[in-house]
């Protein structure tokens, strides 16, 4: 039982040894906090922690550390154990939840989509439409590749706004719906596409999916082709085509591929 309590603790001090100091802090108040995480005492064993294993140099967290904590001038028997390992695994949990919380803070692209799903839930329709148009005035913000989802995600629940609230006198936009989709459908399969392009140079034995001749065709097609991480994979794509098959040579899809990435202003930092 006490190997099986070290490995837990050592669990808990992996993913606490990994913050900065500042997140830390912030863990702390995310725990103190009634709306988060909603418990003074773990904010208290967070201290203890801090204190006796992260400043001294320890990698493991064992119940003997919160015995003052949970059980002062008590000797501590197994079901006292226990109890402490079973907020010692809570607290790994909410841990794991502030982790989720900071990254959502940090995405505001997620943070719109929450947004609009608000409005149109809360009884805010009457301004759906103004918030939606402010989000979409915005400049992107790109990260991860994902700014084409947030776009195809904003304009589906726009739709499902429109259609409940729908009239005889009023649209919901599924052609702008089915635009959004198709976009990213193109824009996801050109990049695996050249994801499994470029490991089948490297030797790998890939198949082929569905989309991806479609996808290539219409990537090199108004209005997709004026998409610039659309444009960069498209001829990335060529390029691959053209080196499997041993077409070496001038290529005007380098050219356009070398132009892009010299000048990755516009372009995602992770697609680039």
């Amino acid at each position: 039982m006490k190997d099986k309590e070290s490995k837990r603790g050592q669990k808990l001090y992996y993913y606490l040894s990994k913050l900065s100091q500042r997140e830390l802090k912030d863990f702390h108040a995310y725990l103190s906090s009634p709306l988060l995480g909603n418990s003074a005492q773990m904010a208290r064993m967070l201290l203890v922690i801090e204190r006796e294993v992260l400043a001294q140099g320890g990698k493991v967290i064992d119940a003997d550390l919160f015995q003052d904590e949970f059980f002062p001038d008590q000797p501590l028997d197994e079901g006292k154990r226990k109890y402490i390992r079973i907020r010692l695994v809570q607290m790994l949990d909410r841990l794991l939840d502030f982790a989720a919380f900071m990254e959502y803070k940090g995405d505001t692209n997620a943070q719109d989509i929450s947004l609009l799903k608000a409005m149109f839930t809360r009884g805010w329709e009457k301004y759906f439409e103004r918030t939606y148009h402010e989000i979409e005035a915005k400049p992107p913000k790109k990260d991860f590749g994902e700014y084409h989802l947030y776009r195809m995600r904003r304009e589906i629940v726009r739709n499902d706004y429109l259609t409940v609230k729908a009239i005889s006198t009023l649209t919901t936009n599924i052609n702008e719906t089915t635009d959004k989709i198709d976009l990213y459908v193109i824009f996801i399969t050109l990049k695996y596409g050249c994801a499994r392009l470029s490991a089948e140079v490297s030797g790998h034995a890939m198949h082929e999916t569905h989309f991806e001749d479609l996808s290539i065709s219409l990537g090199f097609q108004a209005p997709y082709y004026d998409i610039l991480e659309i444009r960069a994979y498209a001829n990335a794509y060529r390029l691959l085509q053209m080196q499997i098959n041993g077409e070496f040579g001038e290529s005007e899809a380098y050219d356009i591929l070398a132009e892009i990435i010299s000048n990755p202003f516009d372009l995602d930092a992770s697609e680039a």
